[in-house]
């Protein structure tokens, strides 16, 4: 592993050598053809002359924008410079006349040797000549050469490292780039240690990557912004493995007969999910749910204050729960919590006052058999209780159903009697009375 790190780093060392030496080398060459000095014809109107006609032509493919004046044309005859330099021009081209000079004792000699160049241009291929932009000439003679340049597009180099702590277990090629631009010869790859190298088109560019909860993401300076054609930028991603959240002041809150809500906290910023079942799991088992049969859908929004709403539950049923953060590696919590949800809630009518009895309503007129009252209602059963941790949260237990009766006063020469109608149901009291009435006999 370390020998194929060692490899890797040496080509990418290589890479940058080379074209570092490539833009010496170009730079070097622009400066030599820089300095030749023109050095003009004598001015003798009898010497003969040859003309040749230089067409220039650019491509502008790669998003370069230089034009045919932006060249600079020179034609040299038996090895100097003997024509003033001009800028390039399309058809129909230039017009360029050339002198024959005569030797040191004044003979002439032909034919004359000439060449056609151009000086060095960053951001496009060496000129393409035509046949006639180099060879012999002889006075009178007309040539005509034809330069055409292409614009190259530019390099960027994305080298992706990952630093995981001993925490993490992801390689770069674990990771998905993405680069967008003009013409990009790819736009999405695997991460690479020794650099993956895209073509693309002068203008603006980004590298980018899919997001992974497990690491943090850094990008350096060159990973963005504008290249020229012709131009190198090296771009690193960096990732580093985020340690896991410690999870702690677990809380159990508004429970209902068929929710609850589980809320904590993280030392860092993690993602939410709660898994629960009814029946107690132990500590370690495999994710995703950690033996549990139901999860919520994990909130992926990172936070340190969490909130997660469980619904759809049982009524009256205890449930085992564990919280779960997202970091690198995930986390979830040693200890189990429970929560019992509620039994529906019950609304019971108030005990009737007065001095009446209770009786079953039965066959007659003007009143009822008097009946014994029935016996008290037992106390109610201890509260189911919710538990967390050593914190208890108390349920309320249904209040028993309320018996429907009458209720009548002994019938003594006549007898005053009340009639409370009790009724419950979907959680409202309706409680009336009848106006009393006296019965005389006669």
């Amino acid at each position: 592993m370390q020998l194929t790190k060692y490899f890797s780093y040496k080509r990418v060392v290589f890479l940058r050598i080379f074209l570092a030496s490539l833009f010496i080398f170009l730079s070097l060459a622009q400066a030599a053809r820089a300095i030749v000095e023109f050095i003009p014809p004598p001015d003798d109107p009898d010497l003969p002359t040859a003309t040749i006609t230089v067409i220039k032509k650019v491509i502008n493919d790669n998003g370069g924008n230089l034009q045919a004046s932006d060249f600079e044309i020179r034609i040299f005859t038996n090895g100097a410079l003997r024509t003033q330099p001009f800028p390039g021009q399309d058809e129909p081209g230039t017009d360029a006349t050339v002198v024959f000079i005569p030797d040191e004792e004044g003979a002439l000699s032909f034919p004359m040797i000439y060449d056609v160049g151009e000086q060095l241009t960053t951001g496009y291929a060496s000129s393409t000549f035509s046949e006639e932009c180099t060879g012999e000439i002889y006075p009178e003679e007309h040539k005509t050469c034809t330069i055409i340049n292409d614009d190259v597009p530019a390099l960027l180099q994305v080298v992706k490292n990952v630093v995981n702590n001993e925490i993490g277990t992801k390689t770069a090629s674990d990771f998905n780039l993405r680069v967008s631009g003009t013409n990009t010869s790819t736009t999405t790859f695997p991460g690479s240690g020794q650099g993956t190298i895209v073509t693309l088109d002068a203008g603006e560019y980004s590298v980018t990557e899919d997001a992974d909860g497990d690491y943090t993401t850094t990008y350096s300076e060159s990973c963005s912004g504008t290249i020229e054609n012709g131009a190198v930028a090296y771009c690193t991603v960096t990732n580093t493995a985020i340690p896991a959240p410690d999870i702690t002041n677990v809380q159990i809150i508004n429970i209902t007969d068929s929710s609850f809500t589980v809320t904590w906290e993280t030392d860092h910023a993690a993602t939410s999910r709660v898994v629960y079942d009814t029946v107690a799991r132990e500590h370690g088992l495999a994710p995703p749910n950690y033996g549990y049969e139901f999860s919520t859908v994990e909130d992926a929004t990172t936070t340190t204050a969490h909130s997660v709403t469980v619904t759809g539950l049982n009524p009256s049923t205890t449930y085992y729960l564990r919280a779960i953060s997202h970091g690198s590696p995930e986390n979830i919590t040693e200890a189990e919590f429970t929560a019992t949800t509620l039994s529906p809630t019950v609304v019971s009518a108030p005990t009737p006052s007065g001095g009446g009895v209770n009786f079953q309503a039965g066959p007659g007129t003007g009143g009822g058999s008097p009946s014994a009252p029935p016996p008290p209602a037992a106390a109610p059963a201890t509260a189911p209780q919710a538990v967390l941790g050593e914190k208890i949260i108390a349920q309320v237990d249904p209040t028993p159903p309320a018996v429907l009766g009458f209720e009548a006063l002994p019938a003594t020469g006549g007898a005053d009697f009340s009639l409370p109608l009790f009724m419950q149901g979907v959680g409202l009291l309706f409680a009336g009375s009848l106006a009393f009435a006296r019965v005389h006999k006669k």
